[in-house]
């Protein structure tokens, strides 16, 4: 499974991730525009973590356990 890493996109202010071999793009299809590693407080877009979701459940074979933390 490849690694994940947050960056930022100019569309809007929140936090997405990229394939760390794909720096171009964003998880949820948008344009990178930096990449970063401290995301901060920034929400979470919606559609980069259901993408990260979905890779990780089509790797369930290999996955032991998922932890989920959400925070409102």
């Amino acid at each position: 499974m490849p690694s994940y890493q947050p960056c930022r996109t100019g569309d809007d202010d929140q936090a997405h991730l990229h394939t760390a071999g794909e720096p171009d793009q964003a998880l949820c299809g948008r344009s990178v525009s930096e990449p970063t590693s401290h995301p901060g407080g920034r929400p979470v877009c919606v559609d980069c973590a259901k993408e990260l979701l979905t890779k990780l459940f089509r790797q369930a074979r290999r996955i032991s356990s998922i932890e989920v933390v959400a925070h409102d």
